[in-house]
């Protein structure tokens, strides 16, 4: 199973401000001094974040990631990118886990993935987790 997400994350802008400069709302986000719910300590960075959506008909890892990063467009790339240039993180996220059967195997990025995220100044972060369960 595979699921991704851009993120923009700023110690010096509002959710709000980011907000604006993606031209959308995010899907999960924190402020800057906010407190992470599991802990005491104050954030020190605000964090914006939005859901990629895999194509149901492709297998995600050899096809499905590649599209949902190129579908998020261009435009939102070049809006990524300006945020990156002034100094803000933008990364892609990925979690996959790994199990011992074909549909959670493979992880591919094709170039048009891969321009994407060049235009964006993103970095990639590939969270990958084994499944240890006997089946």
């Amino acid at each position: 199973m595979i699921k991704a997400s851009l993120a923009i994350e700023s110690r010096d802008l509002t959710l709000d401000e980011i907000s604006a400069a993606m031209t959308r709302e995010p899907d999960r986000g924190f402020e800057r001094g906010s407190v992470a719910p599991s802990s005491t300590w104050t954030r020190d960075w605000t964090s914006w974040s939005m859901e990629l959506r895999l194509p149901r008909d492709t297998h995600a890892g050899t096809g499905g990631l590649a599209t949902a990063i190129a579908s998020l467009g261009m435009a939102m790339a070049e809006r990524a990118a300006k945020l990156a240039a002034t100094g803000r993180e933008v990364v892609l996220i990925v979690h996959q886990e790994l199990a011992d059967r074909p549909e959670h195997t493979g992880l591919n990025l094709d170039s048009s993935a891969i321009r994407w995220l060049a235009a964006a100044g993103a970095v990639l972060s590939v969270d990958q987790y084994v499944d240890t369960e006997p089946t």
